[in-house]
C-alpha cells in the first residue's frame, strides 16, 4: 500500500533526527521534563523569556546531574577511579536528554516570534512535547512490525504521558 511506505519512510526519518544511537531514553526523558517544567515555570515568571531561560538552566543541570551519576555509577560498578575522559564521555552519552529539548523549546520561540501571547506559546509548546511523544511512540510501533492493535495501544501509552503534561498546565494555572 503506497500510503504505509510514505509513514514508515517519514518516520523513519524523524527517528534519525530525534533518536540518536545511544540513549534514546534521554530524547523522551528530555522531552518530557521540558514539557513538565514549561507548564510549571511559565506560570511563576514574568515573561516567557524568563521562563525559556529557566527551563533551559534546569535541563543543562539535568544534563550534567546524569552524566555526572552515569559516571559515578560506572565507577562505583567497576571499582575505578575518576577520569576527565569518563565524565567526557558520560556527558556525550546523556547529550540526548537536551535533544529531547530542542522541540519545544524552538516551538516555544518561533511562537513567540510569530507574536504569541506567552500563554499561547507555552501551549504550542506543550502541544508540541505531547506531538513528539506521541511521534515517537507510532516510530516504536512501526519498527516493532506489531500489528495495528499493538501499535495502537503503544501509541495510547504515550497519548497518556502527553495528556499529563498538558494536565499539569492547567492543573497550575
Amino acid at each position: 500500500m503506497p500510503g504505509q511506505s510514505v509513514v514508515h519512510n517519514w518516520a523513519h526519518v524523524l527517528a534519525e533526527i530525534l533518536e540518536p544511537e545511544e540513549n534514546p531514553a534521554g530524547v523522551i526523558y528530555g522531552t518530557i521534563a521540558t514539557g513538565a517544567l514549561l507548564a510549571a515555570e511559565a506560570s511563576r515568571r514574568e515573561t516567557l523569556e524568563e521562563a525559556a531561560a529557566s527551563v533551559a538552566l534546569t535541563l543543562a543541570l539535568f544534563w550534567l546531574a546524569h552524566g555526572y551519576a552515569h559516571s559515578l555509577g560506572e565507577r562505583l560498578g567497576s571499582g575505578e577511579g575518576w577520569s576527565l575522559g569518563r565524565l567526557v564521555s558520560s556527558l556525550r552519552h546523556e547529550v540526548a536528554i537536551l535533544r529531547g529539548s530542542v522541540i519545544p523549546l524552538v516551538v516555544l520561540l518561533l511562537a513567540r516570534a510569530a507574536g504569541a501571547s506567552t500563554s499561547g506559546a507555552v501551549g504550542a509548546a506543550l502541544i508540541s512535547a505531547a506531538v513528539l511523544l506521541f511521534v515517537l511512540e507510532l516510530i516504536a510501533g512501526v519498527r516493532s512490525r506489531q500489528s495495528a492493535r499493538g501499535v495502537m495501544i503503544q501509541v495510547l501509552i504515550g497519548a497518556v504521558l502527553a495528556l499529563g503534561i498538558l494536565a499539569l498546565k492547567v492543573v497550575l494555572h
